[in-house]
């Protein structure tokens, strides 16, 4: 699991979470990114984040809030959406 504030087409050309990603990518390993929005739909910048290995990326924003209720509350939706993805994982293994 990795995360960024936003991921976006500008993320192959040197955020830290598509770093991450391509290393995931070269083990091989799943790489989960937790951002605060996401401006990757399904075209090609989504096609070429996968190809750099990231596995799926997920907003922590659960309902329309504004930037600053997501900073003031990023650690407890970033927690929450971690166990979600955890349980996820983990439902699909065991």
């Amino acid at each position: 699991m990795t995360g960024e504030g936003r991921l976006d087409p500008s993320s192959p050309s040197g955020k830290t979470t598509i770093g991450v990603a391509r290393c995931c990518g070269a083990l091989p390993l799943k790489c989960v990114a937790l951002v605060g929005a996401s401006e990757i739909g399904f075209g090609s910048a989504a096609q070429a984040a996968r190809r750099d290995g990231l596995t799926a990326w997920f907003s922590i924003c659960n309902r329309p809030i504004t930037l600053e209720q997501a900073m003031n509350n990023a650690p407890e939706l970033l927690a929450n959406l971690a166990g979600q993805i955890i349980q996820l994982f983990y439902s699909a293994h065991f």
